[in-house]
């Protein structure tokens, strides 16, 4: 009991108490190694970001890359709306789908910013290309996600977890996704880790997906070096045409 206590009160630190309870087990770092986490400062508060900015931010450049439970099936998930909130702490209303195989659900709820990171050092990429490029800040922004989903019975129920994504302040004042490098290729950026819960089933399932890369995928489903690519043991789990 001890231990567990002890194990709570760690996690409790490390986590933010808006949105602790909607993480479902979901660490704030997630799927990240030690020398990433050490490229970032001390946690700030998102005050520097409107919710337009956050929303610029999310805001995906097409169908996520994702999957669903441990046999890896293949998840086609996208956002079609994102509406800033106007009030608070930067939050986004987003609505869109996901498909599993033939069934097909719409989602709705709502991705919340919850605190920032800034990188330590400013990374200008390969011979510091983008030194005069205008940057002030870099970072890392972490939040968690509501969202419910809806259709025929197999749909209802709602997914919530943690999100996160790259961000780069420059000196004009306007917020862009960090896109210095190959860290959005080889790590992904616009993450989401989290659960499925339906209305039909007893246990969440697993449901995890971003842009370029998938939380938690690797060395498993995904083999890839320089960019997302699929093991071919899991072609047959809706993998066939990537």
């Amino acid at each position: 009991m001890m231990k567990y206590g002890m194990l709570w009160l760690i996690c409790l630190a490390f986590t933010p108490l808006s949105g602790f309870a909607d993480s479902r087990g979901v660490p704030v770092y997630f799927d990240m190694g030690s020398e990433e986490k050490a490229r970032f400062g001390e946690a700030r508060d998102p005050a520097f970001l409107t919710a337009r900015d956050f929303a610029g931010l999310i805001s995906a450049e097409r169908e996520f890359l994702g999957y669903i439970g441990p046999d890896y099936t293949r998840l086609h998930i996208g956002f079609t709306e994102l509406h800033p909130e106007k009030e608070g702490r930067p939050a986004v209303r987003v609505s869109g789908y996901l498909r599993v195989d033939d069934v097909y659900c719409e989602m709705d709820g709502l991705i919340r910013a919850e605190r920032s990171h800034d990188l330590k050092q400013l990374d200008y990429g390969v011979d510091n290309k983008h030194r005069d490029a205008g940057i002030k800040r870099q970072g890392m922004l972490f939040g968690s996600y509501e969202l419910k989903t809806s259709g025929d019975k197999p749909c209802k129920g709602s997914l919530a977890g943690r999100n996160r994504v790259s961000w780069m302040l420059m000196d004009d004042g306007s917020v862009k996704r960090n896109d210095i490098g190959n860290v959005r290729f080889l790590r992904g950026d616009n993450q989401y880790a989290g659960v499925w819960q339906r209305d039909s089933e007893k246990d969440p399932v697993t449901v995890n997906w971003g842009e370029y890369r998938i939380p938690f995928a690797r060395p498993e489903l995904d083999i890839g070096a320089g960019e997302f690519s699929v093991n071919p043991d899991y072609r047959d789990h809706g993998w066939q045409d990537f």
